[in-house]
Order: structure tokens, then sequence, then C-alpha cells
């Protein structure tokens, strides 16, 4: 509360609203009061914790998140708030402050016009030990599926924590073989893929689906 004084701001001394009126070394001065800083329970750091784990892992796929996820003709959200919501929601997983994400749960795409997945998906490693993604086409597909859809591949390093998608296959090649510099790139390395179709023009998406992890063999 503020007190009678001589000082030429109102004869005022003391807390006066958010401020404090007070001297120094006989000059008046005029102090901003601290700031109460409101607590943190635990559930809001748990919650931030989370938030940031996914954030910082998902925008190493920003690029791939915005060909997989399709936003309604007046989008609340973003692509990536999308994708964001949809792993804290069903990826996250330890306990406080260890988080991590359950990779077979991502989702790099969510269709509003959908058309058929993969048929009969593998993540195989081949005789020459190149990794190898195999699909089929499904007998009675969709109308809206097409031998000229996109085959987006998506494989995650897990040594160096870096995503790499493939892009530019047709759904029509049925499986996409690793290159010699993939093989020598992940050479050692666990490395985790999913596969998501996309038409030719961009309307149309697939479900993602996680073909799972394997082992690359290291270089001798």
């Amino acid at each position: 509360m503020g007190t009678r004084s001589g000082s030429p701001l109102g004869d005022m001394k003391g807390k006066v609203g958010t401020i404090n009126l007070t001297t120094w070394k006989g000059i008046w001065v005029v102090k901003s009061l601290p700031r109460k800083t409101k607590k943190v329970s635990s559930e809001q750091q748990c919650q931030r914790s989370i938030f940031r784990t996914v954030t910082r892992f998902l925008e190493r796929a920003s690029s791939t998140i915005k060909l997989g996820y399709q936003l309604p003709p007046k989008p609340a959200l973003s692509e990536m708030n999308m994708a964001t919501s949809h792993t804290m929601l069903n990826a996250v997983v330890g306990e406080y402050p260890d988080y991590g994400i359950d990779l077979s749960k991502l989702k790099f795409s969510k269709p509003i016009r959908s058309i058929e997945s993969g048929w009969n998906t593998n993540f195989t490693m081949a005789e020459d030990l190149s990794p190898v993604v195999t699909w089929g086409i499904n007998l009675f597909p969709d109308k809206a599926t097409r031998w000229d859809d996109t085959a987006i591949i998506v494989i995650y390093d897990g040594i160096r924590q870096i995503f790499f998608t493939k892009e530019g296959l047709e759904r029509r090649a049925l499986k996409y073989s690793f290159v010699e510099g993939d093989r020598i790139k992940f050479a050692g390395h666990e490395i985790c893929c999913w596969l998501f179709f996309r038409s030719a023009d961009g309307r149309y998406v697939s479900e993602t689906e996680y073909l799972g992890m394997i082992k690359m063999p290291a270089i001798e």
C-alpha cells in the first residue's frame, strides 16, 4: 500500500498498482513490481515434454508429411499440426521425462480422398543383401486406384535418426530395390520402412502402412 511522503509523484511512497515508489540515494525512483510466475503442474510438464519430443522428431519428415496429409477446404490445422496430434495421441511411449516414439504407430498420410494401399506388402532382404520393398495390385481396387499412382517409401535410420523419402516410383513397378549407395549408407544400421501411395495428380492418397525394421549387414 502507498503511504504519504515527500514524493513529487502524488506524495505517495510504496506499492501503487503495479509499481513501487521508493528512494535511492535521495533520488525518487519508480520500480516495477516483480511478476508473479505461475507454477507449472506436473501434468503440464508432461504435456510440454511430449510435445517437444514429437515436434522435434516429426520436423525431420515435414516434407513427406505435407505430401501425405490431406487438408479439408477450410482447414483448422496444418499438415504438421495434424501429424503432431496423431502422434501425441497414438505413438508416444515411456514416462516423463524419458519419452520415445513407437515407430509402428507413425502415420505419414491421412487421406480425405482415399486410394488403395499396397497389396501384400513386404520389406525384406534380397540374396545380394540389398533391402527390397514389394507390393502387389488388388484385383478389385477402388475406382480411384491407378497403375500410375506414385509409391512414397519412407525410410528411417535409427542410428543417424534421419528420415529418407523415395518418390517417383509408380505403383505398376511392384517393387523398390535399394541401390548400391543406399546399402553403403545404411550399412550396419537398423532401418524402418513405411509405404503409402499418392495419385499422379495429387488428389488421392492411401493410408500409411508400416513395413517393419531390418538390420543392414556391415560392410567389411
